[in-house]
């Protein structure tokens, strides 16, 4: 684990630790893996263990989250399949979804046996297949469930628990309904609140529609963080420039961010590096090599290729050929016998479409094919 990932925690973190009561068997590191001051969302089918390693790659020191997890997979599922995970990719925080206290609290004190640095209750996920579940979104029309499941995660380990949610839903919204329920969330000992910044549309939409076109209110956002001044809050939803970063940085110091770390690299980079103040200094050239080596390690032990080459189909957006190594690792390395030299191919035709200037390219990373 990287010690030095939160090594300039500042003295107001310093007071929420006293103020949270953290539990002493946390290291100051993983106690503060939910107040870092930027993390990505878990995406369902997306953020999985290969996922975080490239993400990690692209932001060093971003805290990461899994796929939203099933608390009754957890519980009666094959644990060690879905919870194991590379100390490399810390911080990492395990996203449940339930309705059952009792199990999802089971499923708490599992992953708090495997290590992760918190655990995240999702209230946010307005899918269909969700919502037949009786989780994910629809609970925020019945906050005393939620406040019963948070409690069980609590009694259930030490480990810091946060909720993510929505304003609401097509159904119940409202600022004085969203103010409730996280003074609900607070009175149960809550360690944070993550708010994507638009209600859910639970009458037939799609997931797709969720995602984009309720609109966003990031003022409310704004407004319950001066009325809960005891919980620390996290905005996501509709951050997809470093200018939305740096326009809400003005008044909330974490934020969350989505697809765009997917689909455009270059600007999860930029916004890594406007949030820890640093020079941007991004590679895409450098990131594949990095994670080739990570794919040779994972083929030796019989992962697809195509588990982790699906992760980095966007990694090259706007340079020469990208369109071709795409196609290509769409085509060759979903084969069963598909090997690293799939991945080469690729590479190789890649670097000779993109007209490589040395300033570009560092030195180390020109020969790129093992």
């Amino acid at each position: 684990m990287n010690r030095g990932i939160l090594a300039e925690i500042s003295e107001k973190n310093e007071h929420f630790a006293e103020k949270m009561d953290f539990s002493p068997y946390l290291t100051h590191y993983e106690a503060f893996a939910h107040l870092n001051a930027l993390s990505i969302a878990p995406m369902v089918d997306h953020t999985d263990r290969h996922c975080r390693r490239l993400l990690r790659l692209i932001a060093p020191k971003a805290t990461l989250y899994t796929e939203m997890l099933v608390a009754q997979a957890i519980v009666y599922g094959n644990a060690d399949r879905i919870l194991k995970f590379s100390t490399v990719e810390q911080p990492v925080i395990a996203q449940i979804a339930g309705a059952d206290p009792s199990i999802v609290g089971d499923a708490t004190q599992i992953v708090a046996e495997f290590g992760y640095d918190a655990v995240n209750f999702n209230v946010g996920c307005p899918s269909k297949r969700v919502k037949s579940g009786g989780f994910g979104a629809c609970l925020m029309e019945r906050p005393g469930e939620v406040f019963a499941i948070v409690r069980a995660m609590k009694q259930a380990s030490e480990l810091p628990v946060t909720v993510k949610c929505r304003l609401g839903t097509d159904r119940v919204s409202g600022y004085e309904q969203l103010l409730a329920f996280a003074k609900g969330l607070a009175d149960c000992g809550v360690d944070g609140i993550i708010v994507h910044a638009r209600i859910a549309n639970l009458s037939g939409a799609s997931t797709r529609y969720n995602l984009n076109v309720p609109p966003l209110d990031w003022e409310m956002v704004k407004r319950l963080q001066h009325d809960v001044p005891d919980i620390t809050f996290t905005l996501n939803g509709g951050l997809i420039d470093v200018s939305h970063i740096e326009q809400v940085r003005s008044w909330i110091d974490r934020v969350m961010v989505g697809r765009i770390a997917l689909n455009r690299p270059d600007i999860l980079a930029s916004m890594h590096a406007s949030v820890y103040g640093e020079l941007k200094d991004y590679s895409p050239w450098h990131i594949a090599k990095r994670y080739r080596e990570y794919m040779v390690e994972q083929l030796e032990l019989a992962v697809p290729l195509r588990a982790m080459t699906r992760h980095m189909l966007s990694l090259f957006h706007g340079v020469q050929g990208a369109k071709r190594f795409r196609q290509h690792l769409s085509t060759h390395a979903n084969r069963p016998e598909a090997t690293i030299e799939t991945f080469d191919d690729a590479m190789e035709n890649l670097v000779k479409s993109a007209s490589i200037r040395s300033t570009e390219l560092r030195e180390p990373d020109v020969h790129l094919i093992a």
